[in-house]
């Protein structure tokens, strides 16, 4: 039997609005960057991209420009991978900060003629 998913998530156009922040539960400390959760669940925080992956946004600049190289599929794909993977780890990180959630994320792809941005972030309840 498959596990219900409780997310999937097929990134593409990955230099498209790049002023989109994440919103993630409140920190309980003054330190921003923490990223620790709040009790208090009405309360959220925003951040960039890259302070929720833990990259300099340089490198994330840099990551999701090689995300988009046409006609080099390895570097591409490679980059891809590399984003989908800090991306799913990220999730895991946040979802660890509450044990009432039993999470696990993982990528999966599906075949490369269907689309070049084949990979998917799934998240699954244990």
């Amino acid at each position: 039997s498959i596990p219900p998913a409780a997310f999937v998530i097929t990134p593409c156009c990955f230099r498209s609005n790049p002023d989109l922040m994440i919103t993630i539960p409140s920190t309980v400390s003054d330190n921003k960057d923490s990223l620790a959760t709040s009790s208090v669940p009405d309360e959220i925080d925003t951040v960039r991209p890259s302070t929720w992956l833990g990259m300099e946004e340089d490198s994330l600049l840099a990551l999701t420009q090689a995300c988009e190289i046409q006609g080099d599929m390895n570097v591409a794909g490679e980059a891809i991978h590399t984003l989908c993977a800090l991306r799913a780890k990220a999730v895991m990180n946040q979802f660890r900060k509450n044990p009432s959630y039993n999470l696990n994320v993982g990528l999966k792809t599906f075949p490369i003629g269907l689309s070049t941005r084949n990979f998917c972030i799934v998240g699954e309840l244990k």
